[in-house]
């Protein structure tokens, strides 16, 4: 599964792992905190897909994704 697909199964995976209570609550400052982090990398990915497009752009959106949401879980603290 690719594009817009995947991203939909992961925010969904994400939705139900905070609602299963896996992902913490995060404050409204935490939330900002990583919207602009998730922003911030996803343009600096694009910009490096632009310079070269041999970049797989979906992978690596996909590892950032997986590790923000882990940062999320419980288990691991404050982001």
């Amino acid at each position: 599964m690719t594009g817009t697909a995947a991203w939909s199964v992961r925010a969904g995976r994400a939705c139900g792992r905070r609602e299963g209570g896996i992902i913490r609550t995060l404050t409204e400052e935490e939330i900002e905190l990583e919207v602009r982090r998730l922003y911030g990398t996803v343009d600096g990915l694009q910009l490096q897909w632009l310079a070269d497009p041999s970049i797989d752009l979906l992978s690596a959106l996909e590892a950032v994704l997986e590790k923000t949401i882990a940062s999320w879980t419980r288990e691991t603290g404050p982001v």
